[in-house]
């Protein structure tokens, strides 16, 4: 009786040290975890500003291109992609969705139209006008990732805000940026994303820097 009584024991103990250890490594895991969530945060922060980055290079690059071969920047009157009378040398800029979409036209020759601008109800792939009048001759400057893309048709940032570009439209070698984040660019055309917080501030993800 007293050697079953032991080995009875001696069960309950292990049962007991197994539970024990087991809820060790369990608070362990939980200690490890939270040590890594802001860990992989910062990793996948910086690859989304990467990738900003990226794309804000590719889109001077593709400008720059286009410029190259026509001289010109898609602008007249001080308007992107619209064509009038008079002159307005001030330089240029476009962030808005419905210039983004153009953007994508031009230098593309493709477009993903949008209802409630008039180039259509769905999201069919085609040449618009506006690619035929400032892309005659159907120059792909730029190839782009679909990723890129919302369901309107806009080319986004990581965060899913449009991508800003501004020209050197009167030709003084350089482009007056305004807003809070106000600066000088020695350069004939500049790109940005509004970085992380969507809003024009010093997390702005420049082609510039």
């Amino acid at each position: 009786m007293t050697t079953l009584a032991t080995g009875q024991g001696k069960r309950r103990k292990w049962r007991a040290f197994t539970l024990i250890e087991l809820l060790v490594v369990i608070g362990i895991i939980a200690l490890l975890a939270g040590l890594l969530v802001p860990t992989v945060r910062t990793v996948m922060r910086r690859a989304e500003i990467s990738r900003a980055k990226a794309d804000v290079q590719r889109i001077v690059a593709a400008w720059e291109s286009y410029y190259r071969e026509y001289g010109v920047w898609p602008v007249e009157n001080g308007n992107l992609f619209e064509r009038g009378g008079g002159t307005n040398r001030q330089d240029a800029q476009e962030g808005t969705s419905p210039g983004m979409q153009m953007l994508v036209a031009v230098m593309t020759n493709i477009m993903y139209p949008r209802a409630e601008y008039g180039w259509g109800g769905s999201l069919e792939i085609n040449r618009h006008p506006i690619a035929t009048n400032y892309n005659p001759k159907m120059i792909p400057f730029m190839e782009y990732d679909p990723e890129c893309l919302n369901e309107h048709g806009d080319m986004v940032d990581p965060w899913g805000n449009v991508y800003w570009f501004m020209f050197d439209l009167n030709q003084d070698g350089k482009v007056e940026r305004g807003g809070p984040a106000a600066t000088t660019v020695y350069a004939s055309v500049i790109a940005w994303s509004l970085g992380p917080d969507g809003s024009n501030s010093e997390d702005d993800v420049k082609s510039w820097e």
